[in-house]
């Protein structure tokens, strides 16, 4: 087990031998600490969809005392996260994990991978030079909401799911439009791993929230335009945006 110290925490991880450095020295999605640090306070709980080795679930609680439930579908990066969780209860972190995918249906899924399992990189999308797959357990966001049966009002969610994004958010259309779970959804979205892209961003601008830059170094996020949130996902780069519900 490794430690990462950052911003007044020491974060317990397993695998990824010397990952520590990247985060400890502002190199590893500093730009999601600073969202989960902007809308953690006034959540209820975190859902942490692409958990990889649980470091946002982990910061959450720890920092705010609030219960998280992180997902990952990969076997390697769930056997790092399973791993760790006797030192979370030690802690008296409440979180809770989830070896499953959470999609835009039920059912059994491919999860693929070009290089090895547990790097991050996994997905349920086809790419090209695929050297390995795992059949997996898919379910909708509505589908476990539904069967959490408690008061997930003003929950935050962060989802880095390598393309299937927009599949997370059809499958949740329930819980995020119509009951309102979530305040702010802290998504990274993966345009060259994205299938259907144009029609995924039209349902996004149709549906969800005011959209927000969080990679933009200016502080507060920069709230943009549905024609500059479309002329980001054009390109084949991966952007990180923040949904935040309109009250």
């Amino acid at each position: 087990m490794q430690n990462i110290r950052y911003r007044g925490l020491e974060i317990p991880y397993i695998g990824q031998d010397g990952f520590h450095k990247n985060v400890e020295s502002g190199k590893w999605e500093e730009y999601t600490f600073d969202a989960i640090d902007r809308f953690g306070q006034d959540s209820s709980m975190l859902f942490d969809v692409g958990a990889w080795l649980g470091i946002f679930s982990y910061y959450y609680t720890a920092k705010f005392k609030k219960p998280a439930a992180c997902f990952d579908c990969d076997p390697k990066s769930a056997d790092y996260i399973k791993g760790i969780m006797d030192i979370w209860q030690q802690r008296k972190v409440d979180i809770g994990f989830y070896e499953i995918g959470i999609g835009s249906f039920c059912g059994k899924g491919r999860l693929n991978t070009q290089s090895f399992f547990g790097n991050s990189e996994s997905s349920l999308q086809s790419r090209k030079n695929v050297i390995d797959y795992k059949l997996i357990d898919i379910v909708t966001f509505d589908f476990f909401t539904n069967a959490f049966n408690t008061d997930l009002k003003n929950s935050l969610i962060k989802v880095d799911i390598e393309g299937s994004e927009f599949d997370f958010l059809k499958g949740g259309s329930i819980s995020l439009l119509q009951t309102n779970i979530s305040k702010a959804i802290i998504i990274a979205f993966h345009p060259a791993w994205t299938p259907d892209m144009q029609s995924g961003i039209d349902f996004v601008i149709d549906n969800y929230f005011d959209v927000y830059n969080v990679e933009c170094s200016v502080q507060p996020h920069v709230n943009i335009s549905p024609e500059h949130f479309r002329a980001m996902l054009t390109n084949d780069i991966a952007h990180s945006f923040v949904f935040v519900r309109k009250d």
